[in-house]
């Protein structure tokens, strides 16, 4: 059996928000929305809306997550993704299985505007995208040290645009 890398994940708050706003998974602070990016290997995963909460939770516990979801609305199904990431526990790692392409949207193919299978949403039943799944190993203390420096920088405003946007929380 080959033995796989430990890959390294970032999660990276820029001010900016998403196309429609930023309600969901993202923080404000000091009036300023931040907009939470994730890479894996730098490589781009996802940025419009993320639960950096969720992150800290599967250090916890093994489980499905729903880290990744629409901005605005706060549900992955908006942003076409209809599939959790699987987190696993393996002594100090942590094994990441996330699902690629990571939304489920037709709009790539050739035969878009004339699909045999109809409406777009059947995007998930077309033979031509057929998805992979990857395993990403990630040592949980590297994961731990770099969701504390952004509670260190961030504090209680950190995943905090849901609380503001329903009016539970003043920033």
């Amino acid at each position: 059996m080959k033995k796989r890398s430990i890959e390294t994940i970032r999660i990276i708050l820029k001010p900016g928000e998403g196309p429609d706003g930023s309600r969901y998974g993202a923080t404000v602070k000091d009036g300023v929305p931040y907009l939470h990016l994730v890479y894996i290997n730098n490589e781009f995963v996802w940025c419009d809306g993320v639960s950096v909460t969720d992150f800290e939770a599967m250090l916890e516990k093994p489980g499905d997550y729903w880290p990744f979801f629409c901005s605005y609305c706060g549900e992955p199904g908006d942003a076409g993704i209809f599939f959790p990431i699987r987190c696993f526990h393996r002594g100090d790692q942590l094994v990441l299985v996330i699902r690629d392409p990571l939304q489920d949207v037709c709009v790539s193919c050739d035969e878009y505007s004339d699909c045999p299978l109809g409406e777009p949403d059947s995007a998930y039943e077309c033979p031509k995208r057929a998805p992979l799944y990857h395993a990403h190993i990630i040592q949980k203390e590297q994961l731990r040290q770099q969701l504390s420096e952004l509670r260190k920088e961030f504090g209680s405003n950190l995943d905090n645009a849901d609380l503001i946007a329903k009016g539970i929380k003043n920033n």
